[in-house]
């Protein structure tokens, strides 16, 4: 993938305006405020993400989970048989171990998570061998229509993941806002799970 730097400066620089604005409110906030707006921010992020992928989770429930995990100062993957606790683990799992690499088993740990599955087996993980496409489904906020995009399956899905994963746990110079743009889209063409 590829991108014209010179159209994206200034949206970079506006992105980082927003930041330096931010920063500066929460800069302001007192401790337990900020803590708050920190763990209400968490909470719509994973509630949003989980509507992305047409997954209904307890508002409640994920609130109690986030809560939690910022109470401890470290964050370990475990077996939770429910969507909720699963779509804040990997939130949490993200968030607190955002500077560890991510190895392929990982993936298939938060799939499971965000589908609430406590057990799985070593035939549960494996990628789609075929060139079916997908319909990934999206729903727009303002006109509640849905879109869905079809993507054909990549011949090599584990070469391409290995080739990915390389590329994400690197460290380059790549600005940080537009890495995380294009991993969001690299996954999306080449992520296809088997079951």
């Amino acid at each position: 993938l590829t991108w014209d730097n010179k159209e994206l400066s200034p949206l970079l620089g506006e992105v980082r305006n927003k930041q330096g604005q931010l920063i500066g409110k929460i800069s302001l906030l007192g401790e337990d405020l900020k803590k708050n707006t920190l763990h209400d921010t968490s909470v719509s992020d994973i509630l949003a993400s989980a509507h992305i992928e047409g997954i209904t989770i307890d508002k409640e429930e994920v609130a109690a989970n986030i809560s939690r995990y910022f109470s401890k100062k470290k964050f370990q993957l475990s077996a939770q048989n429910d969507k909720s606790a699963g779509a804040s683990q990997i939130f949490a799992d993200a968030s607190f171990n955002s500077k560890e690499n991510i190895p392929e088993k990982k993936l298939f740990l938060w799939k499971f998570a965000l589908e609430g599955k406590a057990a799985y087996t070593d035939s549960m993980i494996g990628w789609k061998k075929t060139e079916s496409s997908l319909e990934l489904s999206s729903v727009k906020p303002v006109e509640r229509k849905m879109e869905y995009l079809k993507i054909p399956v990549p011949p090599n899905t584990p070469g391409e993941i290995k080739t990915f994963l390389t590329w994400i746990n690197t460290i380059h110079p790549t600005d940080p806002v537009i890495k995380a743009g294009v991993a969001y889209l690299r996954f999306l063409l080449i992520l296809r799970f088997d079951k």
